[in-house]
């Protein structure tokens, strides 16, 4: 049986969280490129849930709470039990942690964009928002899986 190490799974969640990722800002921008206010009120009016609104909204709002309740676990868990095992990664915790903070506000931001998409100004803050998100996500994803790397490849579960 192959080795099996926390980083690989926190790479292997961090994939999902970039998938994901690039799925909503793709949808998010077809949305701001395409339908008319009309016919997204009539979408949303009839409940349609095949339309593309309606999914936006939904898998932002999804999205949104697997990014929050995946960092939660990690501030919970895995940080402080690298604290523990690694004292001197102590600063690079210490990053991280912020780097949710950050990136906590700027899914808030996400989830109330995806809430005002009735006109093409709340469409492209939803854009700007998840473009926003997406620099700052990709680089926190890069830097912790680059930095935890040496203390998450010496266990196994």
């Amino acid at each position: 049986m192959p080795r099996h190490t926390p980083l690989d799974e926190l790479k292997w969640v961090h994939s999902l969280v970039r998938r994901d990722l690039q799925v909503c800002r793709e949808l998010a921008a077809s949305v701001a490129d395409g339908a008319s206010a009309d016919d997204v009120r009539a979408g949303i009016d009839s409940l349609q849930t095949n339309g593309p609104l309606f999914h936006l909204r939904v898998n932002c709002l999804q999205y949104c709470m697997f990014v929050h309740q995946h960092h939660a676990r990690e501030d919970a868990v895995m940080f402080p039990a690298i604290r523990q095992a690694r004292p001197d990664l102590a600063p690079t915790i210490d990053r991280l942690e912020a780097d949710h903070g950050l990136v906590s506000d700027l899914l808030d931001e996400v989830e109330a964009a995806a809430g005002d998409l009735d006109d093409t100004a709340g469409r492209r803050r939803l854009v700007d928002a998840f473009t926003e998100l997406a620099e700052q996500l990709t680089e926190h994803l890069d830097f912790e899986e680059t930095a935890l790397a040496p203390a998450l490849e010496a266990w196994t579960i």
